[in-house]
């Protein structure tokens, strides 16, 4: 393996890693926060409840749409590239899920942070929260192509 490759895959790998642990951190910070008031509670729940509803549906039907995908690439090109397609999926899906883990979560906080009277600060504050509530969907949309990265260079 070349220096230059050896260079790439261990940047790669360090950058989906410190990546990840960022998403993960901004996710926990977020479940930390001020949940609101009990009417502002059950809204959420309702929400968060519907929007894992929907994706599970999602999911349920873009999974045969991806199996068709994996059989075609496997029987008309060849497995490695059939592998490939099923992980990066795999890895969209869950970045996918998280990210809406995350943003539903943190509907309530940025609600309940709008209502901050913090130096009359309230919408700064709700701001702040759909940036980092969407921080975790990016990060993880972007952590997973270095990782995969990484994967499809090594393996």
């Amino acid at each position: 393996m070349t220096d230059n490759l050896w260079a790439l895959l261990v940047g790669a790998t360090t950058l989906g890693a410190l990546g990840l642990i960022m998403a993960g951190g901004v996710y926990v910070y977020i479940l930390r926060q001020p949940s609101g008031s009990g009417a502002m509670q059950e809204i959420a729940t309702a929400i968060h409840e519907g929007a894992m509803v929907f994706l599970k549906r999602e999911y349920q039907i873009l999974s045969v749409f991806v199996l068709v995908v994996f059989a075609l690439l496997g029987w008309c090109i060849n497995g490695s590239t059939a592998m490939a397609f099923l992980a990066g999926a795999a890895f969209s899906m869950l970045a996918g899920y998280f990210g809406m883990e995350a943003a539903t979560r943190a509907n309530v906080a940025h609600g309940a942070g709008c209502q901050s009277t913090w130096r009359g600060a309230g919408a700064h504050v709700g701001l702040l929260w759909r940036c980092r509530d969407g921080a975790v969907g990016g990060e993880l949309g972007i952590d997973r192509h270095w990782l995969f990265l990484y994967a499809l260079c090594h393996g």
